[in-house]
């Protein structure tokens, strides 16, 4: 999902791609890196933003909920914010 998300977003070089390593086995979760490479470093703020725009629609449009490291339990019904189309 996070190279999905990578692939969706503008201003990256697509060689050398995009890739994701597991980091850490954390106290609470597992930690992940997405390691990607931006065509200009003049544009990271406005990049980042929108890579991680795409991170939580490819989560949300897959139903997966990304929580906080530590939580009491699973609600019941799925917390997930409605996907909606961005403006280009």
């Amino acid at each position: 999902m996070l190279l999905e998300a990578a692939s969706r977003t503008k201003g990256l070089k697509a060689s050398p791609g995009a890739f994701v390593l597991r980091s850490e086995l954390a106290d609470f979760a597992v930690v992940y890196e997405l390691f990607i490479y931006p065509a200009s470093v003049e544009a990271m703020p406005r990049l980042r933003s929108g890579l991680h725009a795409n991170i939580l629609d490819v989560f949300n449009e897959e139903k997966v909920q990304i929580m906080t490291p530590a939580y009491d339990r699973d609600p019941e019904e799925p917390k997930i914010a409605p996907v909606e189309p961005r403006k280009a």
